[in-house]
Order: C-alpha cells, then sequence, then structure tokens
C-alpha cells in the first residue's frame, strides 16, 4: 500500500510502546487483531479482525492493533452500553495503519483510539462521539474526504491531520452539545477549497462547538484554515486558545457564528520537512515555547493541565507546561537561563542561576574569573522538570584588589548546549579583602579607606597598581547589557515600559523584546554609561489584556536584552506579577 506522505515517516518511531505511555486494561480484558486474524481475539495466536473484536468488547477492554494495514470493507461500529474501549497499537511493535477508504470507523459511545496511522481518500474515516483520539497521524486525500469528525464531548490531542483533495476537510465539528476538543494537535489542508477545520451544525442540530488549544491550522494553495458557518438559528462556537493560523485563510459566516482568538500566532509554523511528511518544528519556527499551560482553561496550572496535555507529544518527547509549543510536536530545546545574579559576602562570592530546563535533565554550570583573563568552569549540577529552577553555586574567596567578577552561565540537556555572553559584576566595597597593613619605617601604619591604597599619612612607598574597579573598554563587548529596574503596564494607554539603567563604562545597546502575549514586541534601545532609562512598548488590546490575566494566575512575561553587535544570545529575565501595574 502507498501511505500518503504525511504518515511515511513511521520509521522515524519504530516500536509504539516506546514513544508514549499507552493506557493500561483497567479492569477488562485484551482482545487480539492482527490484519489476517481469524480467531476469536483472546491470544496473538487467535487474533482476530478489527470488526469483529469491536462487536465482542465489553467495558474496559483493550483493543490491540498488530502491525500492517488493517482495511474494512465496511462500517465498524462501538456498541451501545459497553465503555471504557479503547482501540490501540500493540505496545512494542510497528504502529499499524488503518485503511479506511472503503469503511468509516464510528466511535459514538466514548470507545478511545491511541497511536494508530490512519489513511482514507473518502467519505468520512473517524466519527467520534465522547472519546479520546490521541498520537493519530492521519491522512486522507481525494475529493469531499473527511479525516474526523468529531461530536460532543470528542477529544483529539497530540496528533496530526492532513487533508488534500478539492473540497477535503481535516476535522468537521458537529458537537452540538459539550463541546469537541482540539488539544496540541497539527491540522493541514491543500487542494481547492479544502478546508483544515470545518465547525458547521449538522441538521437538524442547532449548534456546533469546539475549543482548540495549543493548535496549528495551517493551509496551502487555494485552501483554507478555518470554515465557521451558521446561518438560520444555528450557532457555531469557535474558541482558538493559543492558535496558529492566518486570519486571511479563515472564512467565518453567519449570523450565528462567533470565534474568539487568544493569543493567536499568525506568522507561519516552520516544519522540518512537510512535504515529505515530517511535521517536527524546527527551533526557529514561531510556535515553540508560544504555547498556553493552561491546557483545561481553568485559570490555574496543575495536575489537570498534565492529564489534558496528555503527557507526551506526538513523537514520545515529553510536553512542558513551563513553555509549552503549539503543536503535535514539542521541540526539545536547550535550557533557557533567565537569571544570572551574584551574591557578595565577607570577601566572598556565589552566583545563583535561574534556569527553565524545558522539561529535559539538565546540567547547571557557571564559568567565572576575575579581572580581566582566566576562566573557570564550576562542578555542574542537574535540575530538570517544566518549571525555572534556581541553583546557587559558591565560587569562592574575592582576591585582593579585584573588584570585578566575570560570569557565564553554562546549561545543557540533551537538546543542546547555552553558553551565555558574559556579564560584568562591580565587587561591593564591604565585600572586598582588605588589603596588608603596612608597617611604614618612620613610624606610620594603616590603610587610608578613602583613598583605597595602603600605608599612613607618611606612607613612603606607593601602592601597588589595583585592577581595574571594571574591564577595561576595549575589553567590553559592544552592546552591553543593562540592568532591568522596574516594569509597569498601563491598561489605559495600553503600554509596557522598562526601566533599565546602564551599569557600564560603555553605552548599553541591544533590543528588549517580550514574548507569550500572542505577538511579540520589540524595541531597540541606547544606554548612556550609568545612564537610566525608561523603554516602552505598545500593545494592543489582545495583548494588554493577556499581561493582566498572566498577572493574575502568578504567570511570567519574559523581557528579553539582546546585544546588537556582538550576535549574542538572548538573555531572559523573568517579570513577576506584583511587577505588573
Amino acid at each position: 500500500m502507498n501511505l500518503s506522505p504525511s504518515i511515511a515517516r513511521v520509521a522515524l518511531v519504530p516500536l509504539i510502546g516506546a514513544m508514549f505511555a499507552l493506557p493500561a486494561a483497567a479492569s477488562g480484558a485484551d482482545l487480539y487483531v492482527a490484519t489476517d486474524g481469524s480467531g476469536n481475539c483472546a491470544t496473538p495466536a487467535s487474533a482476530c479482525q478489527l470488526a469483529d473484536a469491536v462487536a465482542g468488547a465489553a467495558s474496559n477492554d483493550r483493543i490491540l492493533l498488530g502491525p500492517g494495514a488493517h482495511a474494512p470493507a465496511s462500517w465498524v461500529q462501538d456498541q451501545a452500553g459497553v465503555t471504557g474501549v479503547t482501540i490501540m497499537a500493540t505496545p512494542g511493535e510497528a504502529r499499524p495503519v488503518l485503511d479506511l477508504s472503503a469503511g468509516t470507523l464510528k466511535l459514538t459511545h466514548g470507545t478511545s483510539l491511541v497511536g494508530v496511522d490512519i489513511v482514507a481518500s473518502s467519505s468520512r474515516a473517524i466519527y467520534a462521539i465522547g472519546g479520546t483520539l490521541d498520537h493519530l497521524r492521519v491522512a486522507v486525500n481525494g475529493t469531499y474526504a473527511i479525516g474526523l469528525e468529531l461530536g460532543d464531548g470528542a477529544v483529539l490531542r497530540n496528533s496530526t491531520v492532513v487533508a488534500s483533495g478539492t473540497e477535503s476537510v481535516g476535522v468537521t465539528i458537529t458537537a452540538e452539545s459539550a463541546p469537541a476538543e482540539l488539544r496540541g494537535a497539527t491540522i493541514l489542508s491543500s487542494g481547492t477549497d479544502a478546508v483544515a477545520l470545518k465547525v458547521l451544525p449538522d441538521l437538524p442540530a442547532t449548534a456546533a462547538k469546539v475549543r482548540a488549544v495549543n493548535t496549528i491550522l495551517r493551509h496551502t494553495g487555494n485552501a483554507f484554515e478555518l470554515l465557521a458557518s451558521a446561518w438560520g438559528g444555528q450557532t457555531a462556537s469557535v474558541d482558538l486558545d493559543h492558535v496558529a493560523s492566518d486570519p486571511a485563510a479563515q472564512i467565518i459566516e453567519g449570523p450565528g457564528t462567533e470565534v474568539v482568538s487568544r493569543s493567536a500566532v499568525t506568522a507561519s509554523p516552520l516544519f522540518i520537512d512537510r512535504a515529505n511528511g515530517d511535521l517536527r518544528q524546527t527551533a526557529t519556527s514561531p510556535t515553540i515555547d508560544m504555547g498556553t499551560p493552561d491546557i483545561d482553561d481553568d485559570g490555574d496550572v496543575d495536575g489537570g493541565d498534565e492529564a489534558a496535555a496528555g503527557g507526551h507529544d506526538l513523537d514520545g518527547s515529553a510536553r512542558r507546561l513551563g513553555l509549552p509549543d503549539i503543536g503535535a510536536d514539542e521541540r526539545e530545546m536547550p535550557p533557557l537561563v533567565e537569571h544570572v545574579t551574584p551574591t557578595f559576602s565577607e570577601a566572598t562570592a556565589s552566583v545563583s542561576l535561574t534556569v527553565q530546563p524545558r522539561g529535559l535533565v539538565s546540567d547547571i554550570a557557571a564559568d567565572w574569573g576575575w579581572g580581566e583573563t582566566g576562566w573557570v568552569t564550576t562542578t555542574a549540577v542537574q535540575a530538570s522538570g517544566n518549571d525555572p529552577v534556581e541553583v546557587t553555586i559558591p565560587l569562592g574567596t574575592v582576591p585582593v584588589g579585584e573588584a570585578t567578577l566575570r560570569v557565564k552561565a553554562r546549561v545543557s540537556n540533551s537538546a543542546g548546549t547555552l553558553l551565555t555572553p558574559a556579564s560584568f559584576f562591580t565587587v561591593p566595597v564591604a565585600a572586598r579583602p582588605t588589603p596588608a597593613v603596612d608597617v611604614d619605617p618612620l613610624g606610620g601604619s594603616g590603610t587610608d579607606q578613602s583613598l583605597g591604597k595602603p600605608g599612613g599619612d607618611d606612607a613612603a612607598a606607593p601602592a601597588a597598581p589595583a585592577s581595574p574597579a571594571f574591564p577595561r573598554p576595549a575589553l567590553v563587548l559592544p552592546g552591553a547589557r543593562p540592568d532591568l529596574m522596574a516594569t509597569a503596564a498601563s491598561q489605559a494607554r495600553g503600554m509596557f515600559a522598562f526601566r533599565l539603567r546602564c551599569r557600564h563604562t560603555v553605552s548599553c545597546r541591544g533590543t528588549v523584546l517580550l514574548t507569550r502575549i500572542g505577538a511579540v514586541r520589540t524595541h531597540t534601545f541606547k544606554i548612556p554609561p550609568g545612564d537610566v532609562r525608561t523603554v516602552h512598548l505598545s500593545l494592543t488590546s489582545d495583548q494588554a489584556a493577556r499581561v493582566r490575566k498572566a498577572g493574575k494566575r502568578g504567570l511570567r512575561a519574559l523581557l528579553e536584552v539582546r546585544s546588537l553587535d556582538d550576535g549574542s544570545t538572548w538573555t531572559a529575565v523573568r517579570l513577576f506579577s506584583s511587577r505588573f501595574g
């Protein structure tokens, strides 16, 4: 069988059991299905056909599909009164394929479908009510072909759907009472008048409802990304929460249609190889880190969101709740450094590094040195998780005469290593060691603290030259970074203000970038040495509302400052909700 390019990448993830945690049988039995099965479904040796397993399943049974292409010739429908059934790939074996070109799988009683590739060329491949469709790769190719139809309470998550062909549809929504949900999905359309997501009441129903969160809707050519339509007393309700879609590719029509878009990403997602079905995202895709962690939309980020997200993306990478991506792929990324903060006390120094591990086990260390030359790398400390962690690393005693500490954060995980540009910190006078007291042969002794040099009033020997209080300008990277002093948001003026102070001996230059407000806002600045300036970023009303909501929920925004001249990486600063005005 010639599989669609959208699922031809099966070899990249050969074993379904190694990809993600598959559901275990609750109190039911396992039924075995093989492409050539003719038995009673009770054992792998007596495997049966899919239609026989569905017809004979009891509540909480698992129907395990063996590898290969399963091609039912007609409708296969679950049974009324039988609940908790899951149709899934056999753990440890290659992903099976459901070829529904000649049939339809109707899951109208809450049956779930997990870890399967689906191909179809006409009609609708899957019709689901109330169940969860998880970790699927769906490809429909044909005129008027429909990939998935979702009714009341159906959930599609961590899945890709590709519809190609004239007036084909990736996902159509007919949920009337309980909204259908899309969570972490990637839905693509191509072909004349093809549609990625269609929301249309199915007569005699009067409503169609869907909530899409952290989902990509994308088209090519003369296709569309969203069609929402309601006329003659019908209603179509569409909630797009952190959805990547181009408004120009949406058709919204009819007096009963309401589309609410929250924190949309309009820039095109960047896939590794869309033409050949590799829908993983590149590290520079605008959908990276731009999702919401509040998957269940209850105002809190907690265990309920972890359960709603499904734990892992389509390829088995852990879903990050701290900085989730939009789409079916959670890109594994190097850690993000949010703060580099020194502490000086009694002639000793340490540095606190605040790091976002991005869901992966990360090694956190610091490169550091005094004055102008030489670097030492500390022993790495491990951290993991979705939330920022703070690690304090002791650096040792401040040398006599030194007034400058240089620090780089060195953090790494399985996705890569980040070494931040050097940050320079002036050691407070109180934390600098007192030079040894000289004894004057003429009777003078002591230290002149006001001048910072040894010797009394009658000192005969000049002081040894001290290290500069800060590296000479020639050694300072162009575009030195400023200190963040305060932030404030003005609801009335739609402005976000950053008060920055330049402590350097050269001008601080760079760009501030505010993220996670539905779009990126940037401003280029230049601050004279020692000066304090306020940088203003204008926000749209939607972005201002997001800032206020983030503050109420205690979420973080990121201020990122980058040098204009040295090409260094972004440095992030956490802005806590208490700073929002």
